[in-house]
C-alpha cells in the first residue's frame, strides 16, 4: 500500500518539478523578448498629487479626477508597448498614456525633436492622419498665453482633441479622447488640464 501510494505520488511530482524547471526560462524568454526602448525623454507620475512632471523637457502637468497614468514601457499595454517601440523607431517618444479610472476618456503624450512650430508639427500630423478619420473638425490657435494648436477629430466612433505645442526645439501633443456622449461634458476638464502645463 505505501508502495502504491509512492508511485503514485512519484508520477504526480515528476510534472510539477518539470512545470517548476520550465516556468524561470519561459519568464526569461517573455522577458528577453519584450520590447526595450532606450527613452530619451523620461517623465513621471506622481499619483498623490495627480501631477505629470518631465524633467528632461521641463514641464508639468496638474490631472483632474482619477486617472491611472503609465509613464514605463513596462507597465503599458502590450498594444501601447508596441505603440511606443514604432514610434521610437521614427525617433518619437510615448512620454505617456493612459485612462481614467472607470475607463471612459483616454491620454497619451508624445514629443520628439523636430524644431518645428506648433502649427507646422500639427499640420503634419493632421495630414499623415488623413485617410484614417472619420471626421475632421480642423485646427484652431488654442492658448493667449503660447503658441498652441488644438486638433478635433472623430475615429472609430471616438471624439479626440490634441494639442500641439513646443518647448524649446521640441515638439509635444497631448490627446484627449472618449465617446461622444462624455466628450462635451469632459471638454472643459481636458483644456484645464492643458491650461496647466508650467515649464520649469
Amino acid at each position: 500500500m505505501t508502495q502504491g501510494k509512492q508511485k503514485i505520488s512519484t508520477l504526480f511530482c515528476k510534472p510539477a518539478r518539470r512545470i517548476l524547471f520550465f516556468l524561470p526560462a519561459v519568464t526569461l524568454l517573455l522577458l528577453c523578448c519584450a520590447p526595450t526602448i532606450n527613452r530619451y525623454y523620461p517623465g513621471r507620475f506622481f499619483e498623490q498629487d495627480n501631477v505629470y512632471k518631465n524633467r528632461p523637457l521641463r514641464f508639468t502637468l496638474a490631472f483632474e479626477g482619477n486617472w491611472n497614468i503609465q509613464t514605463s514601457i513596462e507597465q503599458m499595454s502590450r498594444t501601447n508597448r508596441n505603440y511606443a517601440v514604432e514610434l521610437h523607431e521614427n525617433g518619437l517618444e510615448l512620454l505617456f498614456v493612459g485612462s481614467t479610472v472607470e475607463g471612459f476618456h483616454g491620454t497619451r503624450a508624445i514629443a520628439a525633436n523636430f524644431n518645428k512650430s506648433a502649427l507646422e508639427h500639427a499640420l503634419h500630423i493632421q495630414d499623415l492622419n488623413a485617410a484614417f478619420l472619420d471626421n475632421d473638425y480642423g485646427l484652431e490657435d488654442f492658448s493667449d498665453q503660447r503658441e498652441m494648436i488644438r486638433w478635433m477629430y472623430e475615429k472609430s466612433g471616438f471624439l479626440f482633441t490634441e494639442y500641439f505645442f513646443t518647448l524649446n526645439t521640441y515638439n509635444v501633443r497631448v490627446t484627449f479622447w472618449s465617446l461622444p456622449e462624455h466628450f462635451e461634458n469632459f471638454i472643459a476638464v481636458y483644456e484645464r488640464i492643458i491650461g496647466s502645463l508650467q515649464e520649469f
